[in-house]
């Protein structure tokens, strides 16, 4: 089943990981990501997702992309 993602403005945040531990701390970086929104005069606009990056066959280290929609006051 194919899926859409809502075009507009949007907030972003990288969160990097090394093993699956530090996933669990991928609540800050969504808090980031809104907080930047937020103080920037924007409104969060309820979508919000993200976007797993394939790990470091080295290091085990991925990254996990976080959007949040953003509309403006």
């Amino acid at each position: 089943m194919a899926s859409t993602l809502p075009c507009g403005l949007v907030t972003t945040a990288t969160h990097t990981a090394t093993h699956t531990e530090s996933i669990a701390d991928i609540g800050d970086t969504h808090r980031a990501a809104c907080e930047w929104g937020t103080a920037n005069g924007y409104r969060l606009a309820g979508s919000h997702w993200e976007i797993y990056g394939d790990p470091d066959p080295s290091t085990g280290e991925f990254t996990v992309e976080v959007f949040w929609s953003l509309s403006a006051r």
